[in-house]
């Protein structure tokens, strides 16, 4: 039977890592880059970012000033126990998600989708992200942290900071009508807020285009 605590200490190491630490063969692929690089500006570039490597995995420090959105890949085996089952599994995931990011300064990007109220801890409905895999035969629960930057390696706008209140209603219009969707499947999935997303989404597309919407009651 595996104790939450120690799902917790494995979250919290698995975090620790992916936000600190290159694997070996990333850090092998940095450095035969700087070796090849022959123009100077790029190998200036490429240095900085070796020698950044070292300093994060030495000192402990997150490698990036935005490691990105912390994620966690859930590998359990169909024979494995967890004392109190698979919401204590999360709930200590999530325990060690709000520790690392206390624990090593990394930044909070997790606001709320309507109020933009940001907890500090990288938390948030159904956050941090948690994806599951089961294997037959085993009894054992692996678990591999990924920080995902929004930016790279997503094919969907999201909110940022930076974003204002106004955002929440003129974003879902505006993504998916640049989707090439048809009007009736447009909409903007928001946890706990799909509803209320999905008619934010068709009133301003329809607003977009000039067309009047009936007032209550009408």
């Amino acid at each position: 039977m595996l104790k939450a605590d120690w799902i917790e200490h494995a979250a919290y190491e698995a975090h620790r890592l992916a936000a600190t630490t290159h694997p070996a063969d990333v850090q092998a692929a940095l450095s035969r880059a700087f070796e090849r690089e022959e123009n100077e500006l790029p190998k200036f570039v490429m240095k900085a970012i070796v020698d950044n490597s070292h300093v994060a995995r030495e000192d402990q420090r997150p490698i990036c000033a935005d490691v990105g959105v912390p994620r966690v890949y859930v590998v359990a085996g169909n024979e494995a126990g967890v004392d109190g089952g698979f919401v204590a599994l999360e709930q200590a995931i999530r325990r060690a998600t709000v520790r690392v990011t206390k624990g090593l300064a990394l930044r909070s990007n997790r606001v709320h989708p309507i109020s933009r109220a940001d907890p500090g801890n990288n938390l948030g409905v159904f956050a941090p992200n948690i994806e599951y895999r089961f294997e037959p035969d085993a009894d054992w629960v692996e678990l591999v942290a990924v920080h995902k930057g929004g930016a790279f390696g997503s094919d969907f706008r999201m909110m940022v900071d930076g974003d204002g209140p106004e955002t929440n209603t003129r974003l879902p219009a505006r993504t998916t009508a640049e989707s090439g969707m048809p009007d009736f499947l447009r909409c903007l999935l928001m946890p706990g807020t799909s509803t209320i997303s999905f008619f934010i989404s068709i009133s301003w597309t329809l607003v977009e285009r000039g067309v009047t919407l009936p007032r209550s009651g009408a």
